[in-house]
């Protein structure tokens, strides 16, 4: 019995060797690749939002945020049920004056997020170079997202195992 337990355990001991040959060290190293993908993700997901905050997205999956639709859908059942009593009528009415005024303030929201994403530069400093740039936000964060993935290649470029000679 003890010879099949300590059987079981060299066995799982040489799977996992034979499975990960990369060795000890670089399972590190792997979780650094690892993360790096996901902070790359993250600022992907970072600049959808930005994008979609300041009416600059383009897509099919493109966030709003406005309430046209509800404005119009309102018109519509305005227009439609004639038979509405005049009090429901009303204060349809006057629900979407109140939508317009939303509307209007997420219009302004909108532009003055243009305008900030614009005018607003950022200093930094790419990889390999000295001196800082001045880029607006959007721009800086793509090249935040470009070094990583240069330092996330170099990583997984660095050999698992010297070659013999």
């Amino acid at each position: 019995m003890d010879y099949v337990i300590i059987t079981a355990i060299l066995t799982f001991f040489v799977l996992f060797f034979v499975r990960n040959k990369e060795g000890y060290t670089d399972s590190y190293v792997n979780s650094a690749i690892d993360n790096l993908k996901k902070t790359i993700d993250n600022i992907s997901t970072i600049v959808i939002n930005i994008k979609n905050l300041s009416g600059t997205a383009v897509g099919s999956n493109e966030v709003k945020m406005d309430v046209l639709d509800s404005i119009e859908q309102i018109t519509e059942s305005l227009k439609v049920n004639t038979t509405m009593p005049p009090s429901a009528s009303t204060e349809l009415d006057l629900q979407k004056t109140n939508l317009t005024s939303i509307q209007d303030n997420v219009i302004r929201i909108n532009k003055k997020l243009k305008e900030v994403l614009e005018s607003a530069n950022v200093p930094i400093i790419r990889l390999n170079e000295k001196k800082p740039v001045m880029v607006p936000i959007l721009t800086a964060i793509n090249f935040i997202s470009e070094d990583i993935k240069s330092v996330n290649y170099k990583l997984q470029a660095i050999p698992d195992v010297e070659k013999d000679k």
